[in-house]
């Protein structure tokens, strides 16, 4: 008769990194000047790091603030943040919102999706109030806020660029003198239609964030966050600045893919 004795060894386990937040948080704002009305459409997408592990070791959700505070909070600055019609600033202040408002938390992840509404001309002038969606392509902003050496020394890394641009040559295009082999079958052709879509990027220079212009305001505050973002035009990123660097990079991406010969 024998018999066998088997050792169970137990091994601990960490955990090495975990973030979490809300995704899909759809926001839709007019901004009224009179007569002249601003419209933008976002998808955004909020996600937050911090000292979150017991939440995940110890079912500790003490330490969670629920993903649908984190839309709320969206929501609340769709509402009343002076940079609403700025992606970038939008997202600086959504992220460094978070950050102040909850101490335990370190890193802010916001990705904002921008999706078009232009002007209807009408009699060759622009409409005040009157929009239509003149394509598919998508205006993409990440910003990642560090605060993990202090909040008051936040810094942010900011992204920007498109996505699903369309463009189009119907000329000037070419594919031949390629490989030819015993699995070739296409023909070769000195002159074609030829499209794509285009998706790009840049990057600004990482940006120091001050929290006299991004922080959580208090309930009841007078004016509420108007009144703290009384100076929001002296923001690091400006709307000039902004604007510059996106027609500055697609515009110089399409024509160089449109204007190269295609051999």
């Amino acid at each position: 008769m024998s018999s066998t004795t088997q050792a169970t060894q137990t091994v601990d386990g960490h955990l090495a990194h975990a973030r979490y937040g809300k995704d899909k948080v759809r926001v839709f704002r007019i901004v009224r000047e009179g007569k002249w009305h601003h419209v933008v459409e976002y998808n955004v997408c909020a996600l937050v790091e911090g000292d979150i592990e017991t939440s995940y070791t110890e079912a500790d959700n003490s330490v969670v603030v629920a993903t649908d505070s984190i839309k709320n909070i969206t929501y609340y600055l769709a509402k009343t943040s002076p940079h609403i019609l700025h992606p970038e600033r939008f997202a600086l202040h959504l992220g460094t919102f978070l950050l102040s408002k909850y101490a335990h938390l370190h890193k802010a992840f916001i990705t904002v999706e921008k999706l078009r509404w232009q002007r209807i001309q009408v009699d060759d002038k622009p409409h005040p109030h009157s929009f239509v969606r003149d394509g598919e392509d998508k205006r993409v902003v990440n910003v990642e806020i560090d605060a993990t050496q202090g909040k008051d020394k936040l810094t942010a890394k900011v992204t920007s660029g498109v996505v699903d641009l369309l463009v189009l040559k119907s000329t000037g295009s070419a594919f031949e003198n390629f490989v030819r082999d015993e699995f070739t079958t296409l023909a070769e052709v000195n002159d074609r239609i030829f499209s794509t879509s285009i998706d790009l990027k840049y990057v600004f220079d990482p940006i120091p964030v001050s929290l006299s212009l991004f922080e959580a305001p208090l309930p009841g505050t007078p004016g509420g966050p108007n009144a703290i973002f009384a100076a929001g035009k002296d923001a690091q990123l400006s709307d000039e600045g902004i604007t510059t660097a996106k027609k500055s990079a697609v515009l110089g991406m399409v024509r160089r893919l449109l204007t190269m010969p295609g051999k």
